[in-house]
């Protein structure tokens, strides 16, 4: 069961000064997570925004979670502030929020058993990110990310990266997506690229599969959680990798 209500995640997390709707978080939470135990686990969140799946873990049971979000150094971005006040009324002080990027997170020691990179692995480096497969530096740069990445992860550890891939139907016809209107499509990859550079590295591939609106709950992904249709919304996937 949640110790913290959705309406709880919905008063502290809502966005923009629009809240997410209820019913659409929790599809949201249980789309990404799929029943994956938290219990007694420790995971961090790299471009973790203002902590929601840190706060999620931590109430079901994660006995660490950090939040890794650059952002939150700025004075007057708010994350900080507000992520010490969740962290405080939830009574949650497994949770943490670190003002650092990835890169400059790796030589901590910590070990973690699952990676989240919701909306971020085409931040790692986005230069880099837009020349992969066609500029062996930039590969490079990428697969040194990733062996970092394994290696902060224990044996049998989770790595759950979602976001959009770089194929999308209206970008093909020259025109703007009305599901996704500021998305850059040249700055991302399909997830099979993602998926060859992880297992390069030494990583499993467990899934691949495409998002639907949350909105639109279990039917919608029924019905639009598959490739094709997904390229004509927002081309939105959900990468799971696993170290053996």
């Amino acid at each position: 069961m949640l110790k913290i209500t959705p309406e709880e995640f919905v008063r502290k997390m809502g966005s923009g000064g629009h809240p997410i709707r209820e019913k659409n978080l929790n599809f949201h939470l249980r789309n990404i997570f799929r029943g994956y135990s938290f219990d007694g686990r420790t995971m961090v969140d790299i471009g973790g925004g203002r902590g929601i799946y840190c706060f999620y873990a931590a109430s079901q049971g994660a006995t660490k979670a950090v939040c890794l979000e650059p952002e939150a150094s700025g004075a007057t971005s708010g994350i900080s502030s507000g992520f010490e006040a969740t962290k405080t009324e939830f009574g949650l002080p497994q949770v943490d929020l670190i003002s650092k990027t990835y890169q400059d997170y790796v030589g901590d020691s910590s070990k973690y058993d699952l990676v989240v990179m919701h909306n971020s692995i085409n931040h790692l480096n986005e230069e880099a990110c837009e020349k992969l497969g066609l500029d062996s530096e930039s590969e490079e740069i990428y697969t040194d990310l990733f062996r970092e990445m394994f290696t902060m992860m224990n044996p049998g550890g989770t790595l759950l990266a979602c976001d959009a891939s770089c194929t999308n139907y209206w970008n093909q016809l020259g025109f703007r997506s009305p599901f996704a209107k500021s998305i850059e499509w040249h700055k991302h990859q399909e997830p099979e690229t993602w998926s060859a550079m992880l297992q390069n590295v030494g990583f499993e591939q467990v899934s691949i599969s495409w998002n639907s609106f949350n909105s639109l709950g279990g039917v919608g992904r029924s019905l639009l959680g598959h490739r094709a249709i997904a390229r004509f919304f927002n081309s939105h996937f959900r990468l799971e990798m696993r170290r053996p």
